[in-house]
């Protein structure tokens, strides 16, 4: 469990790495699909559906095209990966993909629930509010209550299950977040999961 939460935690260089390597594989892909939209056709085969209309993002209310958006998820992931908040909230509002993932398959919201402390709190309410699956996992088959759990937030925690976390899901290893909260000897936080109706 310890290995796990060490490795979930970046400082903003390893952020930035990350980042720029999921942004890295992106590009590759979207690469990759304009090359093959771009090879001529067989005789008789169907017509390609049209491409979706550009994303609206819905706070700022204007046309956000895959590569700006693309380009605002990067930037997500890294502010979230950094704890700043405020940076979050307006890349949120401009367009950013809120399920986007880095690397280790971490979203914004499970950063902010990693990072906890007063930035990842904001984060975390920002994100939520915002529609982020408070149930997604990652590489570690971790969620976001799960990562908040193992460093005791207490407020983090208490929001996610307000939100409608899975309190009894488990990850990769069969951990539940009680026992990420109880193995690291966060009192409060096991108290309120066990009142939410975790399991033992």
């Amino acid at each position: 469990m310890i290995l796990m939460t060490t490795i979930g935690v970046l400082g903003p260089k390893e952020c930035g790495e990350k980042a720029m390597a999921a942004v890295a594989q992106w590009e590759a892909g979207l690469k990759r699909a304009a090359a093959r939209r771009a090879r001529p056709k067989p005789e008789g085969a169907a017509a390609a559906p049209k491409a979706a209309a550009p994303a609206v993002a819905p706070a700022a209310g204007k046309v956000v095209t895959p590569e700006e958006r693309q380009r605002l998820t990067l930037e997500l992931l890294t502010a979230a990966c950094r704890g700043d908040s405020l940076r979050v909230k307006r890349l949120l509002n401009a367009g950013a993909d809120l399920e986007a993932r880095d690397i280790p398959g971490s979203t914004a919201l499970m950063r902010a629930s990693n990072i906890g402390g007063t930035s990842g709190k904001a984060m975390a309410k920002e994100l939520i509010a915002a529609g982020a699956d408070v149930n997604a996992t990652d590489g570690f088959g971790s969620t976001a209550l799960m990562w908040a759990s193992r460093h005791g937030d207490e407020v983090i925690a208490k929001e996610l299950i307000a939100h409608g976390a899975d309190i009894n899901a488990k990850d990769n290893a069969g951990w539940t977040a009680l026992e990420g909260a109880t193995s690291n000897g966060h009192k409060e936080v096991a108290k309120n999961l066990r009142a939410a109706g975790a399991k033992e």
